[in-house]
């Protein structure tokens, strides 16, 4: 971390590089879905993209099942429970 910068080498003595190198690509992952769900999957499962309202049937049903995908994937699709707000 930044106030202790020597604790890092023991993070990875501990868990190991292959597991940081996969957490580190899956938040990545969850990165990229995030900014594909809000710049247009949002729009695409509202119903509201008129690039993708204009294709056939088959492919506006695979474009929506990608704009889930981003929306899972992401973590966006949590809602937390009305007693903990």
């Amino acid at each position: 971390t930044i106030r202790d910068p020597l604790f890092i080498p023991q993070i990875i003595g501990h868990v190991g590089v292959p597991a940081i190198a996969e957490w580190v690509l899956h938040f990545s992952a969850m990165g990229l879905y995030t900014v594909l769900h809000n710049a247009i999957g949002q729009k695409i499962l509202d119903g509201e993209d008129e690039w993708v309202n204009s294709l056939p049937a088959k492919d506006r049903w695979s474009w929506k099942r990608k704009a889930e995908a981003w929306k899972f994937g992401s973590g966006l699709d949590y809602e937390l429970p009305s007693h903990l707000r």
